[in-house]
Formats: structure tokens, C-alpha cells, sequence
């Protein structure tokens, strides 16, 4: 029985890890997505990469809506390599940003995700 209940265990893990080819780790470097907040709503920003392209295929055509919660880091880039704390209420439209996010990206046009760490850039 105590076999059985660890392999249960084991495949209830497993199957909770994202694993999709749309699922970001928060450790990685290079942000999801570096552009403009075009639209803000209640707890999200719209991010794009070129606000002029409408095709999600063509170079700057990446965009991402990014949900801001409490354990969101917002930081504004002073200079070249100084990160000081921000807050979402810093977050205006027309702002360029960097945005890495957590956990799947919803495969709407524009996407959705959980936004992890949002960089407002000078």
C-alpha cells in the first residue's frame, strides 16, 4: 500500500510540472517580451513588440498581456545598470518595458500570462 501511495504521489507531481513548450521559468535571463504598454486595465498591461505589426508570425508582432499580482517585482531601470523598486502604479501607456513571466502563456492573440518581473526602461 505504502508503494502504491508513492507512486500516485509521484504521478500527481509530475503531472502538475509545465512542461509545454509555451511554459517559462521565472530563472531565465532574457525577459518574454521588451516593448511598449499600449493598453492598461484593472491588474494587467498590454506589452507589444512594434504596436504597428498585427501579425503574431511577423518580426515585431510578439504581444502579451502580463497580469500583475502582489508577488509581481516591478523595478525602473536609472541608467544603464541600476534597478530600483517600483510600483505597478508606475506602469503608464507608452512606457517601453521588459517582462518575464511565470507559468503558461495562454495562446490568445495577444497572449496571457502571469507576469513575474516587469523592468519599466528609461
Amino acid at each position: 500500500m505504502k508503494y502504491l501511495s508513492v507512486i500516485l504521489l509521484a504521478g500527481l507531481l509530475l503531472g502538475c510540472e509545465s512542461r509545454g513548450p509555451n511554459a517559462v521559468k521565472t530563472t531565465d535571463t532574457a525577459p518574454y517580451i521588451i516593448g511598449s504598454i499600449t493598453k492598461q486595465e484593472k491588474g494587467s498591461i498590454l506589452v507589444e513588440e512594434n504596436p504597428d505589426v498585427q501579425e503574431p508570425t511577423k518580426d515585431g508582432g510578439k504581444k502579451v498581456f502580463l497580469f500583475i499580482s502582489d508577488e509581481t517585482i516591478i523595478l525602473k531601470q536609472v541608467g544603464d545598470t541600476t534597478l530600483r523598486d517600483a510600483t505597478s502604479s508606475k506602469l503608464k501607456t507608452g512606457m517601453k518595458v521588459k517582462g518575464w513571466i511565470t507559468g503558461p502563456i495562454l495562446e490568445s492573440y495577444p497572449g496571457q500570462a502571469d507576469a513575474h518581473r516587469i523592468v519599466i526602461l528609461p
